[in-house]
Parts: C-alpha cells; structure tokens; sequence
C-alpha cells in the first residue's frame, strides 16, 4: 500500500462512487479539478494518506488498525503480509497524536464551508444561556417515565402469559 495520498491527482467527484468519498467534499458548483483541495476537510498527511487507504483498500486499512491496536495477533500472520502491517504502525501512531489537532481543523473547516454555502451556524449565543442542569433533570425524568412505562409493560405481558398458561 502507498503510505502517502496522491496530490494533485484528478478529481472525477460524482462519476465515481469510490472517488467521491476519497476526494473531499467539493460542492456541485464548485468542483476542483485535483486533490486534496481547499474542500477537503484535513489538510493532514497522514490523515489524508490513511483516508485514501481505507477508501481504496478498506479490509487492509481495517486490518492495519487492528493490528496496530492488538500487535500480538500479528503472530499468526506470514511475515510478508505483517510487514505490510507493520509499515503502517508508524503513521498510525501519528494520527492517534495529532488526533484533536485533526479533529479542530476539521471542525473550523466544516464551519468554514457552511459559512461559505451559506448554510445557518449554530446559534452559540443561545446555547450559553441554556441551563444543563435543568435539561438534565428533564431528561432524568423522561428516562425515569420510559422505565416506569417499560416496567407497566412487562407487568402486564407476564400477567397475560399466566393467564394464558392457566387455561382462563
């Protein structure tokens, strides 16, 4: 497997399903022509590489994280399939430390696009006025009536199966 993405590749975003999840997220009006592009979500090498990977080849980019995560079962396999393996260890220890990084430039760039699309943001000022403890204990009580109604449920389905054994 090839460790790195390849820039500056065409984009046939639409054409192709495969492609389309590879290559970002570039909206119908505005395609571009390579990638990664000013849509892609990361600019991250590593993440780029491993979402190319896990697009093109998903048993092994599965696989690879599996192992990565559990090295003993690499044991069991041929040394030439676990070298595959293992040649991807180093970059996924790098995304595991570059993992909130990524995810904050994912998250401003999302921002960024829907700013731009004109899509409504959150309304954050609303947000810092709600009170969480009161919405916790809103929710304690919707899940406490949930279980109680289960309980009713249950109560009346065994009273149905007795009566139903008895003969009555």
């Amino acid at each position: 497997m090839n460790s790195t993405p390849s820039n500056e590749r065409q984009c046939d975003q639409g054409q192709n399903p495969t492609a389309k999840a590879v290559y970002g997220d570039c909206p119908p009006w505005e395609i571009c022509n390579t990638w990664p592009c000013r849509h892609t979500p990361c600019q991250d090498v590593d993440w780029l590489a491993s979402l190319e990977e896990g697009s093109l080849y998903p048993e092994f980019h599965r696989k690879a994280w599996w192992y990565f995560q559990y090295p003993s079962l690499l044991e069991g396999v041929p040394s030439e399939e676990a070298e595959k393996y293992r040649a991807t260890f180093d970059r996924c220890q790098r995304l595991l430390d570059k993992t909130e990084s990524i995810r904050d430039e994912i998250r401003v760039n999302r921002l960024r696009m829907r700013r731009e699309w004109g899509v409504p943001l959150p309304d954050l000022e609303y947000l810092k006025t709600l009170d969480i403890d009161a919405l916790k204990k809103e929710l304690a009580e919707k899940i406490t009536f949930l279980f109680k109604s289960d309980e009713k449920l249950q109560k009346m389905r065994r009273y149905r199966r007795a009566l139903a054994g008895t003969g009555s």
